[in-house]
């Protein structure tokens, strides 16, 4: 699956379309000062960069990272082909500050022009009421493909007191799951 990620002074946003004929996209934002100690991009487009991205090779990149002492990413080209460089710092044996390795994992992409991007404009939407870090992918990607298998159609639902509820229903069961005690983002 190919999806757009955005790249901003202060956020990255990945955008993926819905297989439904109306056009509907599915937006996902995180401030770069989550993700990065260190974030700086240049561009002749008010500093965005647009990237389609092919959803599977990003994650095995992401993976990579998981337990990284340090990753740095970077646009860059092999053989006239854009791709995201990644460069990722790891210990052998972390517990005991075992040698170091750098593994790299590169990610083709594809820029997108000025005049290809009018339609991955960020809708007007009110503020959101709540805002939550998600829980650990692992655990909710869990959650959610055992829910799908039972009713196809998975609900959420958030509080401002840091919940996250996902249910199910059908005819013969309904089930709810909740993460509680999730962490709010800050606001500045």
């Amino acid at each position: 699956k190919n999806c757009v990620l955005r790249l901003e002074k202060s956020r990255i946003r990945l955008i993926c379309q819905t297989e439904l004929a109306d056009g509907t996209q599915v937006w996902a934002t995180v401030k770069t000062a989550t993700l990065f100690a260190g974030f700086r991009i240049e561009s002749a487009t008010a500093d965005e960069i647009y990237l389609i991205v092919d959803l599977g090779n990003l994650m095995m990149a992401l993976k990579s990272a998981e337990r990284a002492r340090s990753v740095v990413v970077k646009l860059s080209k092999k053989e006239a082909q854009p791709i995201l460089h990644f460069e990722i710092s790891v210990h052998s044996l972390p517990a005991a500050g075992g040698p170091r390795h750098v593994i790299v994992q590169e990610v083709p992409v594809r820029v997108l022009r000025a005049e290809q991007i009018a339609e991955f404009r960020l809708p007007d939407l009110p503020p959101a009421p709540v805002e939550l870090f998600l829980p650990p992918l692992r655990e909710l990607r869990s959650v959610v493909e055992k829910m799908r298998a039972i009713g196809g159609h998975v609900t959420l639902a958030m509080d401002s007191h840091g919940r996250l509820s996902l249910h199910v229903d059908t005819t013969l069961l309904s089930a709810t799951t909740t993460f509680s005690s999730l962490a709010t983002p800050d606001p500045h």
